[in-house]
């Protein structure tokens, strides 16, 4: 009855008995947070529902600080039936505090044994001293009271930045070592990696398999700070490394400890925003070679002419990986990198984002026939919302109907606009699509006619 959370509420009313065993199974299953859904509309919300949603939300956390704080005061111990400690969430709901309809439910979260939670700072505005809600701080310290009991947590979501200092020592190290069983970490800034005391506390954690990271701050030195890191998680091995903005972190260094103590388990490797310099390190990566998903992307960062020698080295790394099934790539020089590799992969999955409004050329297509058996998803995507739109060449369209096992199938990049006979060329060759989706402009009934053959499709968009 895990996922049947309304009847486990109602178990949870009817007698202790059945409370202990319905509660620890509902915070438990917990994984979707207060803040995960849509509250764009809260502030049109009148002040009677605004009250009662976020009183709601900050029991939630309440009730989780105080049955860590004092198990007595509580029916269960809540921090320790966890499964996902979602501090992003706390902090929204600590962001929230901060306003002035918020007041009265801060006051109530606080009383009653968090008093010393509840943190202020003091600045001066033209001399004057003014103290605001440090809510920073305040969920800072309210994740170190909910950490004493989560042994049993396997994922840990930080939101906010930490940058140890003398006068702000951190938190990350202390919530490490009372996380054994953690196999997720999620930060949103790697200065915190730059913390001896968090590598050190990282081997308490012999599962830590899954690590992702957002952002790191220009003033630290990202590369050696990310290879110290990932040189001293312990046990079987990362399997996962998502790096959203990685074109300063993700560069010899840490590529080179990466390989060296996770190639041989590294099974999804995901960096945006890389770099060229990123991109030639791969060179380094040679013992990484069971990636069953890898993502590269140019999003974000400054274009510049492509690198052969950078499209060589990309191509030789996947090559390296034989067992990938998922890549999705936004990079210049997509001719170079995969019409070398193709043939020797078998993907079910292939994106590929156009940096250059470019259309590629026929051997390329020719390299595609490779993937006719195993590939199950063709993404053709575009940077350029406005591309100037030309035909697609006959080898593409012939290219893309040998693709026989294709489940999805999305064109709207490479400047090309398929016209009706495209259509029916690919739904009669292609029977399996469940999804379709085009930037074609020139589409009649005639290919609606088409697509209603297909005995599978879910999801049309022209």
């Amino acid at each position: 009855m895990a996922d049947d959370s309304g009847t486990l509420y109602r178990f949870s009313l009817t007698t202790r008995f059945y409370s202990t065993i319905a509660l620890a199974a509902l915070y438990a299953s917990l994984t979707k947070f207060p803040s995960d859904y849509d509250d764009e509309d809260r502030l049109a919300e009148d002040a009677t529902s605004y009250v009662v949603r976020i009183s709601r939300w900050s029991s939630l956390w309440k009730s989780l600080a105080m049955s860590a704080l004092d198990n007595q005061s509580t029916t269960i111990n809540y921090a320790r039936a966890l499964r996902i400690l979602n501090l992003r969430d706390l902090l929204s709901l600590m962001e929230e505090f901060r306003t002035l309809r918020a007041q009265p439910v801060r006051q109530t979260f606080f009383a009653g044994g968090l008093e010393e939670c509840n943190k202020t700072r003091t600045y001066n505005i033209s001399g004057t001293p003014q103290t605001v809600f440090d809510f920073n701080a305040s969920t800072d310290a309210l994740a170190d009271i909910i950490t004493r009991d989560t042994r049993n947590v396997t994922t840990l979501i930080r939101q906010n930045t930490e940058r140890p200092s003398l006068d702000q020592p951190g938190h990350l190290h202390r919530w490490l070592r009372h996380l054994p069983a953690l196999e997720i970490l999620q930060v949103f800034s790697g200065d915190t990696f730059e913390d001896e005391r968090v590598r050190d506390a990282v081997t308490n954690c012999p599962n830590l398999k899954s690590l992702q990271i957002y952002h790191w701050p220009a003033n630290v030195n990202p590369d050696e700070a990310l290879s110290q890191f990932v040189s001293t998680i312990s046990g079987k091995g990362l399997e996962r490394l998502v790096i959203t903005h990685g074109n300063s972190c993700v560069r010899e260094l840490a590529l080179s400890a990466l390989s060296s103590y996770h190639g041989s388990t590294l099974t999804e490797l995901e960096v945006l925003d890389v770099s060229d310099i990123c991109l030639s390190a791969l060179a380094m990566a040679t013992n990484i070679t069971h990636l069953r998903s890898c993502t590269f992307s140019l999003e974000g960062v400054p274009y510049d002419f492509p690198n052969e020698e950078s499209c060589d080295i990309v191509s030789q790394f996947l090559g390296r990986n034989p067992s990938l099934e998922r890549l999705d790539i936004g990079l210049f020089g997509l001719d170079k990198i995969l019409t070398p590799v193709l043939p020797h992969l078998k993907l079910k999955y292939l994106s590929i984002t156009d940096v250059l409004e470019t259309v590629l050329p026929d051997s390329f297509w020719n390299a595609i026939n490779s993937q006719s058996s195993s590939l199950e998803l063709l993404a053709l995507k575009t940077v350029n919302r406005y591309p100037e739109l030309v035909r697609p060449s006959a080898k593409m369209i012939n290219s893309i109907r040998l693709l026989y096992k294709l489940k999805v199938l999305n064109i709207t990049a490479f400047s090309v606009v398929v016209n009706d006979w495209d259509v029916r060329e690919i739904v009669q060759s292609c029977p399996m699509l469940e999804d379709f989706y085009l930037a074609s402009p020139s589409l009649s009934n005639r290919s609606l006619l088409q697509l209603a053959s297909l005995p599978n499709l879910t999801n049309f968009a022209c």
